[in-house]
């Protein structure tokens, strides 16, 4: 534990290192001098300290309560800029984390984990577990003054002050341990209910909630988890109140017990009765904070180890190794979204598919041995059956996902870093909630008044051939509407078709070499299907195109086919040799023609 934070410590400035180091030390020498605040006002009144000592005592102690305040303002504005400087690495080091390794080997929940470390406030992840760390060292110098001042009295009572503040030490500690056992399960029940209630007004859940009138369920779902939250409520506060008098009482003997023993045993002066009734008053807040502090050391040290595995994390590696701090002392250093590639030449081919296999486990082979040369300019299509890894097989040549076993490469880049190079449009496409400009173009719209005409003109031209143009015309903004409501009330919700469709023009507005279109028409009907298809290979007769389709008929303009067969086999040929020699490649043509033919009649 006290490696790690050594390792935020050492991310400080050396000023910073400096006020940090001085927090707790002013913090526990001031809440000292404000305890003997009345024991030196006893004393100027019997007699035995002068006007000025008590004036120069007292500005003392105001001075130090100064420099405390201070220094606590400058350590919590340290440790918050501390917490953002994490929350910029957890944050380029998330989207550094690449594709394969967020659908494929819990990447998602990695990264979710260690951006709770970071990112929600100073109550829970890293702040908190710094500033309690901080809470504890002060809090042990303080009572290290108190025992060192029972020490002037005598050994013995010293000793006893000691086991008394481990005793009540023990005890707070176990029922801050339990009230925290009860928020943790009244929190689970609190995100349950929560849930519930959004999902109830969402959009697209709403309208099924009420056609299958499950909302008589749904209430009683929500009253259901009420009733646990108030159970466990009531659980915590019977249990803190019961805890509340145990304590109370062992805190009245203790006090009892320590003044009696001071009058008559130790015949201490009056000052020092007043001095040390002040000290026991005191002790329990301190007792308290120290415990609290202590707890929320140990809640907060695994969000902190989530935010290390994070940082250790690379690319297509899993490792569950306790995280080291000298494994990640470079994280900032070697933060970098985007990097040179290598130099390749291919010759007359765009791309070199060189044995290449994948699959999600090792039972769990996808495709093997596959090897296939791509000329500039060529339109293939991917076909197969439904679960047969079409769209993994895009993901594969795209970059996103890593053969198991061959290479990729791209002309000129390589096989390095290629979705710079290369434009992809999903089935599944979404609107980011900004404008339409930068969801097409990636510029805002104080960038995209400044690029050139051509480029203007090779926007709306891709938008009047993808006839999106009298979309547009309906909205009040045009090309600068905001895309959902999310940000902006005013924003409009594109349908499915129409976000696929601006898929396709961001893809050719881009401009690459490459373009991968994985079912971008899954919403439109066989006949539009195949119109948009033939359009696309006029507006991109130059580029190299990959096609993913479920529907056969759709691809005969293709150069080439892939055909992914049930086996995992692929063949490479074209529609016509397919259909001659390949008879899963029939059956499924045919089953789809017959369902059309069916379908127009």
């Amino acid at each position: 534990m006290a490696e790690k934070i050594l390792f935020l410590y050492s991310r400080l400035r050396n000023s910073e290192k400096f006020i940090i180091f001085l927090l707790p030390i002013v913090t526990s020498f001031a809440d000292i001098l404000n305890l003997f605040s009345p024991y030196l006002a006893l004393q100027f009144v019997l007699g035995n300290i002068s006007f000025l000592k008590i004036v120069l005592l007292f500005s003392l102690i105001l001075m130090v309560s100064f420099l405390k305040v201070y220094i606590e303002l400058s350590s919590s504005k340290i440790i918050f800029g501390m917490r953002l400087s994490e929350v910029a690495a957890c944050s380029i080091k998330s989207i550094e984390t690449d594709v394969e390794s967020i659908d494929l080997k819990n990447g998602k929940e990695r990264i979710n984990l260690g951006q709770e470390a970071v990112s929600f406030g100073n109550d829970y992840g890293i702040e908190a577990l710094f500033n309690a760390f901080l809470i504890v060292v002060s809090e042990c110098l303080f009572f290290s003054i108190v025992l060192f001042l029972g020490g002037y009295i005598n050994f013995y009572f010293a000793l006893f002050l000691f086991f008394t503040i481990v005793l009540h030490f023990v005890l707070l500690h176990r029922i801050d341990q339990k009230i925290y056992a009860y928020q943790s399960e009244w929190l689970a029940d609190k995100v349950r209910e929560e849930k519930l209630r959004r999902t109830a007004i969402v959009k697209k859940y709403a309208k099924d909630i009420r056609i299958r009138e499950v909302s008589g369920d749904f209430i009683r779902l929500l009253k259901d988890v009420q009733k646990k939250i108030f159970n466990y409520i009531t659980l915590r506060e019977k249990y803190r109140l019961k805890m509340d008098v145990i304590l109370g009482f062992y805190t009245l003997v203790r006090n009892a017990f320590i003044i009696l023993y001071l009058l008559y045993y130790c015949n201490a002066p009056l000052e020092y009765i007043v001095l040390w009734i002040g000290i026991l008053l005191y002790l329990n807040d301190h007792i308290r904070q120290f415990s609290a502090a202590t707890v929320d050391v140990k809640n907060n040290e695994l969000s902190f180890q989530n935010l290390l595995k994070l940082y250790r994390y690379k690319s297509g590696e899993e490792s569950e190794k306790e995280c080291l701090v000298e494994d990640i002392k470079n994280i900032y250093k070697n933060n970098t979204l985007f990097r040179h590639s290598e130099i390749c030449d291919l010759g007359n081919y765009v791309m070199k598919i060189d044995n290449i296999s994948f699959g999600y486990t090792e039972e769990h082979v996808l495709f093997s041995n596959f090897s296939a040369n791509i000329k500039r300019g060529e339109k293939i299509a991917l076909i197969g059956h439904n679960g047969v890894g079409k769209s993994t097989f895009i993901r594969v040549l795209a970059g996103l996902y890593k053969p198991k076993t061959g290479c990729i490469q791209v002309f000129p880049f390589g096989n390095n870093n290629l979705l710079e190079h290369i434009s992809i449009a999903f089935q599944d496409n979404h609107l980011f909630a900004f404008s339409l400009i930068e969801n097409l173009t990636g510029y805002n719209l104080e960038r995209w008044n400044k690029v050139s005409l051509s480029e203007k003109d090779k926007l709306n031209y891709l938008i009047h051939k993808f006839q999106m143009n009298e979309v547009l015309a309906r909205t009040p903004k045009g090309i600068e509407c905001s895309c959902g409501t999310q940000l902006d009330e005013g924003g409009v919700d594109f349908s499915g078709g129409e976000q696929q469709n601006f898929s396709i023009i961001r893809s050719g507005y881009k401009d690459s070499e490459l373009l991968f279109l994985d079912e971008p028409t899954a919403s439109l009907d066989a006949i539009k299907e195949k119109k948009l298809y033939q359009q696309m290979d006029k507006l991109f007769a130059n580029k190299t195109v990959f096609f993913v389709s479920h529907r056969l008929g759709s691809t005969k303009f293709c150069d080439r086919i892939f055909f992914i067969k049930k086996s995992g086999e692929i063949i490479d040929s074209t529609f016509d040799v397919l259909y001659n020699t390949e008879e899963e490649f029939k059956m499924l043509y045919e089953k789809q023609s017959n369902y059309y033919r069916k379908d127009f009649r």
